[in-house]
């Protein structure tokens, strides 16, 4: 199956039904989804039967070597915005949409000037909700990304020392990341130990594991397509005692509080399937907080879909629009923040299908983080 022939040909049909007979894609991470170049630069113009990447020539090189068939314009004197533009005026297409949420103002007034009897429209988030629904090609680029995250958070859990600092099991995690197959990090890598974890975006520092009683960890993987887990162990050294460890130590029980989390997210993943509304899940997630006294401490979220980028939608929130369809993928979860004590999280991938939602990691909710 040409899945990438099949994503721009649905794209067109949908823009015709806006009045347009041109395409302008301007996101870095929607023209990876058309024409499955990775990290790339410019503009992708596309038309009924043509599609061209206009970019700069190390990119035209590197889109020659890995995506066969695609056309090229490289725009080796002046601007790729000033090549598209020009691309555009030559085409002339009646009417051409552009991503109004990621063009620049002055780059949109430079096309209008360049093409003035081409009608620029602003492209509704057509791409964004294409993507929201992944293909059997997708949905296994997330699970080889998600075997590197689990791989690497093995090796992780593994070489963890008493005297190790946060910011020294960051840099660990990040440096596993790569050494198992991984492209980068898919986000800044949260590692945080003990009371710490309540934060609202606690930069990894000098607090050494053995200062707290539990280890709350937010990393991700990017490959082609990313994958993002969050995990919350127990501290496998015993906590130093100390005035400020004590409320973290002794005011809610770990092991009742996790059990409360993954009842959540169990909760969330039992009613996923499709058809289903969205903000159910939410509801669902949150009856088990309130259950357990915890719902004071309960997320604005509870999951939200991944792929090319981290975040992406839908959002599992309250009041949420949509339902779930089967194709979504999305990092589903659960947590709690209580300030002065810390944060219980956890969160994996999971696919929506026809009956069920199934998580893609291969890993269960252990205070162990390995099952």
């Amino acid at each position: 199956m040409d899945y990438l022939s099949l994503r721009r040909r649905t794209l067109l049909g949908n823009v015709a039904a806006d009045g347009a007979d041109a395409i302008l894609v301007s996101n870095p991470a929607n023209i990876t989804y058309l024409t499955g170049l990775a990290r790339p630069a410019g503009y992708l113009f596309i038309t009924q039967g043509r599609v061209v990447l206009v970019t700069d020539p190390v990119t035209v090189e590197r889109a020659e070597a890995t995506c066969p068939g695609l056309a090229t314009h490289p725009c080796a004197e002046g601007t790729a915005l000033e090549a598209a533009a020009e691309l555009i005026r030559k085409a002339g297409p009646k009417a051409a949409v552009v991503e109004a949420r990621h063009l620049t103002l002055d780059a949109f007034e430079r096309l209008r000037e360049a093409a003035p009897k081409v009608s620029f429209k602003p492209l509704p988030d057509r791409i964004e909700a294409l993507r929201a629904l992944k293909d059997p090609s997708e949905v296994e680029e997330i699970r080889a990304a998600v075997r590197i995250a689990e791989r690497a958070f093995r090796m992780f859990a593994a070489t963890l020392r008493e005297a190790d600092t946060e910011r020294d099991m960051r840099d660990a995690l990040d440096a596993y990341v790569r050494r198992s197959g991984g492209w980068d990090v898919a986000f800044p890598t949260l590692v945080a130990v003990g009371d710490r974890g309540a934060a609202p975006d606690p930069i990894p520092g000098d607090v050494r594991l053995a200062e707290g009683s539990k280890l709350l960890v937010d990393f991700g993987v990017t490959v082609l397509y990313r994958c993002r887990l969050t995990r919350t162990v127990r501290t496998p050294f015993g906590v130093t005692p100390t005035r400020r460890t004590k409320r973290e130590r002794l005011e809610y029980d770990l092991d009742d509080v996790f059990a409360a989390v993954v009842g959540a997210r169990d909760a969330a993943v039992g009613i996923i399937r499709d058809g289903v509304p969205i903000r159910d899940a939410d509801t669902a997630a949150r009856e088990v907080l309130r259950k357990a006294g915890l719902i004071d401490f309960a997320p604005a979220a509870f999951g939200h879909g991944i792929g090319l980028e981290a975040v992406e939608g839908p959002v599992i929130r309250a009041g949420a629009e949509g339902t779930f369809q089967s194709g979504m993928v999305i990092c589903l979860g659960a947590g709690v923040r209580i300030p002065g004590w810390g944060s219980v999280k956890w969160a994996d991938p999971t696919l929506v299908t026809r009956d069920r939602a199934v998580p893609l990691t291969t890993t269960p909710p252990t205070l162990s983080g390995l099952g």
